[in-house]
């Protein structure tokens, strides 16, 4: 059931970015859409979610191997986009991409745990809105450091 489970959510951010790349956006407008998707699989599956939140980083359990594997196939789906879009130049060089799609997956993963869990009333598109700004590196504001008020 797990693999099942997050084979579906593999193929949901699969099927996001190739949405985004055949109507010609870019990798930030496919991490974004990814973003959205993964939101939507946790608001469809949140049990299933919690599960594999709460699974994934423990050592010794009888499905740590299923759980590699799977982990590993949605992390390539996100590491595809980013390496392609600093092939295209539309992101840094300086990124490490598999440490970059592990902390876009985890990102996505905590937040819509925590909003399912704690903030329920939120919107799916509140919640978007929120990490998006993350993604689009928009979260910085127009003073600069020690600058006064």
């Amino acid at each position: 059931m797990l693999r099942h489970g997050i084979e579906l959510l593999r193929d949901a951010l699969q099927e996001a970015a190739d949405t985004v790349a055949a109507r010609g956006g870019g990798s930030v407008d496919a991490l974004d859409a990814m973003i959205r998707s993964g939101l939507a699989f946790i608001d469809r599956y949140p049990a299933l979610t919690q599960l594999y939140a709460a699974e994934l980083w423990r050592t010794n359990r009888a499905w740590q191997s299923t759980l590699m594997v799977v982990r590993a196939q949605v992390l390539a789906v996100i590491e595809a986009v980013l390496r392609e879009g600093v092939a295209r130049d539309e992101l840094s060089a300086e990124i490490d991409t598999g440490l970059t799609a592990s902390a876009l997956c985890g990102m996505v993963l905590v937040a819509g745990v925590d909003w399912k869990s704690y903030q329920p009333q939120r919107s799916i598109d509140d919640v978007h809105a929120a990490l998006s700004l993350l993604v689009q590196g928009r979260v910085g504001g127009t003073r600069a450091p020690g600058q006064a008020a």
